[in-house]
């Protein structure tokens, strides 16, 4: 029985893909407190404690590999309302498909030999902690929100019964509308 790998730091991890073994490789990540500081710094949340992955990777195709697993962190973002601290777990699959990069004429070509779409390996490595922050980014809330938590609008006149033609901020227009110009 194979014992479980042993866990690696999560920024700039790589895995060369000369050295992926055919029946694949085992990785488990987990960002220590600086790293977390400073991942939270990049994607400009307040906090990011518990950041971890468990992944499996497959050779995949020509000279390609398959990246599969989990990605777990807990998150502080603010509420966009009351700016109060609200924290989250995420629980995120990864299922990525990477293939060797051509040189062509100056441009990238991805020859990917299957329809899903592949991310290109540069320079014969797959950035996996790369991987790992692009996926918890775009995981996050755009708009985090506290339970309950509600934007109170200004009340104007018109939201009070001031709804008459002279009052509304289209009354001018309403009155050349019915008043069409002469020719």
């Amino acid at each position: 029985m194979m014992s479980p790998p042993a866990a690696r730091p999560l920024i700039g991890a790589r895995v060369r893909i000369a050295e992926l073994a055919a029946d694949g490789v085992s990785l488990h990540l987990i960002a220590n407190e600086a790293e977390c500081a400073e991942i939270a710094a990049k994607l400009e949340i307040d906090a990011l404690s518990g950041f971890a992955a468990r992944l499996e990777m497959q050779p995949w195709g020509k000279g390609g590999a398959s990246v599969q697993g989990e990605l777990e962190a807990h998150v502080r973002q603010l509420c966009v309302v009351t700016l109060e601290p609200e924290d989250s777990d995420l629980r995120v699959a990864i299922d990525e498909k990477f293939s060797p990069a051509i040189a062509n004429q100056g441009e990238v070509v991805v020859d990917i030999g299957d329809p899903d779409d592949a991310a290109p390996i540069t320079n014969g490595e797959i950035e996996i902690g790369e991987l790992l922050i692009d996926t918890l980014s775009t995981s996050l809330d755009a708009y985090p929100r506290a339970p309950g938590a509600e934007l109170e609008l200004a009340q104007t006149e018109a939201d009070e019964g001031g709804d008459e033609a002279g009052d509304s901020p289209f009354a001018g227009l309403a009155a050349l509308k019915s008043d069409p110009p002469e020719k």
